[in-house]
């Protein structure tokens, strides 16, 4: 159904020797109730959730809205709006006409006069604190604050259970009324794209706006961000800076609308950063603080004796950092590799953890005390074993992905794997005292994976992660002086002509223009490089440029910005020709395997190198990859310039490529880009840097078939 936003979940189906395959003679009725291959089809939704089976929802409860999205109503009244404590009960209601929702809420009585604002709000922020989508929200609502017990005995049962049919039939005209309002707003901003309000409105799905509030405080995710600052750009002739998605709305109008306030306002609300002060390490590490007598180690650890047998690995979870941990796990001499990893508080009232639903490995205990004792040692305060089941799921469920696994080899890759619930943004990755010097004394080596990636938040939102996090891996380090590999990226580099000419220390301070994660990925750098010269600690850079599939299973995470776009036009059965839209593209494996082999044979070289770009030599351009398709499916491709292409997009808002429709514009696309590999060339030898080749597009290819387009 593809109704579920994250795997694990889906409809109950059961079969048994006892059990009937077929109803006699009536075919029509048993493809509706039987699989294929003889499963009985239950109606229920359900979920593994600690080797059990829990039934979360019902199918009669999956509604589609009219963008081809679907939703699951008792699960957004009993699981998230019914948490808030304004709301006694609520009843969310759709119409397959519509793209969006409406309900009828009975509040509390303590919250029954709230204004329908302040019950919208609440809302808002529930959606936050349980992740669901915008679409999810309910767009206009009823409050009932004429509560008696008749009216609770119409509408629930004598269970206590919501009576849906009798909700709506008794709220039926006020549902069709907000359903009508709620449209008719929506068809007037759309009808009238110049008012700045109205644009902001549509993008984030509302049909009112706090203008006291930034586009951030309301929702906007960074998609949303971009496609709002491509929608100004082509209708005013702005570039927004990215920390105008963070000001209030109102100043945001004012600027767009009022040409004479744009350098005011550009004055008083860009932050004034000093790029000196921010990647200067000793503003942001005091040595003296590091131990009681304020002593450092000297002698740093040699590769040689210690062979770097246990690792400490940030990032685990994202698309590089799990690709490093499986090339870990195959090193023979790997002992253990720590993993930090960030787990969320489950409210405990949600039925069957529903923002959990990897698959776990059913025996907690099979890696014996050791183990056991670590784990609990390292992460008593995080929920005991639950912390550490749910960190081991969430990483098994990811390499499951891009290896195949069974139990002999979980069995021996959870030996040694050592989740550690912590967060990179927190003083002692939220460790304590005791913990975080166990930690220090176990590990050998660091390998720093982890980072906040957006493109459209500013410096100031990721500092937290991408530089803090930075200092503590330096303070973690400082000690012992235990060698760190750095993942950097290529775009820590602003250059014009989209070349970069060498990979010398980072110099320049970053312009404004350059986005806030590239400017947090800078500072961090920076810090690096200075903790080497400063403190003598071992560091290894590593700039990867964009990141493509893994080349054996075709894997890529279905957000990922290529997978959008080449799932998008193969939905829509499109051909659009840009001779001059280049991606320079590198499988992760190659990258993962290549940082390793490097770190792991060629250490003493490396610590003389300043850093290590990757980029491919051979870049292809989009019409590459889509004729690649073509050819894979012995297909045909209709043809579509980007304004016939733009149209027809905006038809289909479930496909992929829906929320980035503004990014078709000439300018918006990936240009081919320069930048000086000679380094990786050269300690490569032999080896060549592998081309995104007919062949490795057919593994991509039917990997996508096989889990997006169907």
């Amino acid at each position: 159904m593809n109704y579920f936003k994250n795997e694990g979940c889906g409809e109950i189906c059961v079969k048994s020797k006892e059990m009937i395959s077929e109803y006699w003679k009536d075919e029509e009725t048993t493809q509706k109730n039987f699989t294929k291959d003889g499963y009985f089809k239950t109606g229920d939704i359900g979920e593994y959730v600690d080797g059990k089976l829990i039934i979360i929802d019902r199918i009669k409860n999956t509604v589609k809205l009219s963008q081809g999205v679907f939703v699951s109503l008792s699960h957004l009244e009993e699981n998230v709006f019914k948490q808030s404590k304004m709301i006694e009960h609520i009843s969310v209601h759709s119409n397959p006409e519509y793209s969006f929702l409406v309900a009828i809420i009975l509040p509390t009585k303590k919250h029954l006069n709230k204004s329908n604002e302040e019950f919208l709000e609440e809302l808002s922020e529930m959606a936050k604190k349980f992740e669901i989508s915008a679409f999810e929200i309910p767009k206009m609502i009823y409050i009932e604050k004429n509560i008696k017990k008749s009216l609770i005995s119409s509408l629930f049962t004598v269970s206590g259970k919501r009576n849906r049919g009798n909700f709506y039939s008794k709220y039926q005209e006020i549902i069709q009324k907000m359903f009508k309002e709620t449209n008719s707003i929506l068809e007037k901003d759309i009808n009238n794209p110049k008012s700045v309000e109205q644009i902001l409105k549509k993008n984030l799905q509302v049909t009112k706006i706090n203008t006291s509030k930034s586009i951030h405080q309301i929702g906007g995710d960074s998609l949303t961000k971009f496609r709002i600052n491509q929608i100004i750009k082509n209708q005013f002739g702005l570039n927004l800076p990215n920390f105008f998605f963070f000001i209030p709305i109102k100043k945001f109008i004012e600027y767009i609308q009022n040409p004479d306030l744009r350098f005011q306002i550009y004055s008083n609300f860009q932050p004034k950063i000093d790029w000196d002060y921010e990647s200067t390490i000793d503003n942001w590490i005091n040595i003296k603080n590091i131990n009681n007598n304020g002593k450092i180690k000297e002698k740093a650890i040699k590769k040689r004796k210690l062979k770097f047998k246990n690792v400490f690995l940030t990032g685990v979870t994202g698309f590089l950092g799990i690709h490093l941990l499986l090339d870990l796990l195959n090193l023979k001499n790997t002992a253990k590799i720590y993993c930090l990893i960030r787990i969320k508080k489950i409210n405990q009232n949600e039925n069957g953890n529903r923002n959990e639903n990897e698959n776990e490995n059913e025996n907690e205990n099979e890696n014996g005390n050791e183990n056991g004792n670590e784990n609990g040692n390292e992460n008593g305060n995080e929920n005991g074993n639950d912390g550490i089941n749910k960190a081991y799921k969430r990483i098994f469920s990811i390499l499951e992905k891009i290896t195949n696994l069974n139990n002999k080899i979980m069995k021996k890759y959870k030996k040694k794997i050592i989740p550690i619930i912590g967060d990179l943004s927190l003083p002692k990755f939220g460790l304590s005292i005791e913990q975080f010097e166990r930690l220090e004394r176990n590990c050998t080596i660091i390998y720093h994976s982890g980072a906040f990636v957006d493109s459209l938040l500013p410096y100031s939102e990721l500092k937290q992660t991408n530089v803090f996090g930075t200092i503590e891996i330096i303070k973690f380090s400082l000690k012992r002086k235990i060698p760190i590999v750095h993942i950097s990226t290529t775009s820590v580099y602003w250059y014009s002509n989209n070349i970069a000419k060498n990979e010398n220390p980072l110099l320049k301070p970053p312009p404004s223009r350059l986005s806030g994660y590239s400017q947090s990925k800078w500072v961090a750098e920076k810090l690096i490089q200075e903790a080497k010269t400063k403190f003598g600690i071992p560091v290894i850079i590593f700039r990867p440029g964009s990141i493509f599939i893994n080349s054996k299973t075709g894997y890529l995470p279905k957000k990922d910005l290529i997978c959008r776009i080449l799932t998008g036009f193969i939905k829509m059965n499109t051909f659009v020709e840009d001779p001059d839209c280049y991606f320079d593209l590198i499988p992760v494996d190659f990258y993962s395997k290549t940082i390793i082999n490097f770190v792991n044979n060629k250490f003493d070289e490396l610590l003389q190198i300043n850093a290590i770009n990757f980029s491919n030599l051979i870049q292809y351009n989009l019409p590459y990859y889509l004729n690649s398709y073509q050819s894979f499916k012995n297909t045909k491709l209709q043809n579509y310039t980007y304004k016939q292409f733009q149209r027809q997009l905006k038809k289909e808002t479930s496909n992929p490529l829906s929320a980035l429709n503004t990014l078709f514009q000439r300018s918006s696309l990936p240009r081919k880009k320069v930048i000086d590999v000679s380094t990786l060339v050269e300690l490569l030898e032999n080896k060549k840097i592998p081309t995104i080749s007919v062949e490795c597009l057919q593994i991509f290819f039917k990997y996508m078939e096989k889990k997006y387009l169907n």
